[in-house]
């Protein structure tokens, strides 16, 4: 055990540097596995299906907060923001990694329908609006394919959305 530390801190911390990782969630979720349970320098747990599954829902907080990031209007000039592009890339990577977890992400999936809606209303205002440059770094086709995934019917929602390319 690492001193001070008792086998709950253990994993918390592990499960919050999982939901805290950057933009691979899965591969902090390995490293974390490897760390508690194989590398020498860690604490040779063996780890219950409860503590598995904190650091699977650490890896879903992650994709959450990145999918979000970058479906907020207030990140489109910011270091922060990487695009719709890399959110609907990150939501292909949930959507998997939920399938292989057999973890339910329909509420997300409404959420992230709702950001994107938002987004790019949002968006319509600064481009069409205000004359902003488009920030959206992807093609029509793919936000289309994205929207739909999230369950948003982008022609009745926001009709101008194809002025955006």
């Amino acid at each position: 055990m690492i001193e001070g530390l008792s086998r709950e801190d253990i994993i918390a911390d592990e499960a919050f540097m999982v939901a805290q990782g950057g933009e691979m969630p899965e591969v902090a979720f390995y490293s974390a596995l490897y760390y508690l349970t194989d590398d020498e320098e860690g604490p040779a747990f063996e780890l219950s299906a409860h503590d598995i599954g904190r650091l699977q829902e650490a890896v879903v907080r992650r994709y959450q907060t990145i999918i979000l990031r970058d479906l907020c209007s207030a990140n489109r000039n910011t270091s922060i923001y990487r695009g719709v592009e890399r959110s609907a890339a990150n939501w292909q990577r949930l959507q998997l990694y939920a399938r292989r977890q057999n973890i339910d992400i329909s509420a997300f999936q409404a959420e992230a329908g709702r950001a994107l809606l938002l987004f790019l209303k949002e968006e319509c205002e600064a481009v069409i609006g205000r004359g902003e440059e488009s920030v959206i770094n992807c093609s029509a086709q793919r936000l289309l394919a994205y929207a739909e995934r999230l369950g948003v019917h982008l022609d009745t929602e926001v009709a101008q959305w194809r002025r955006l390319f």
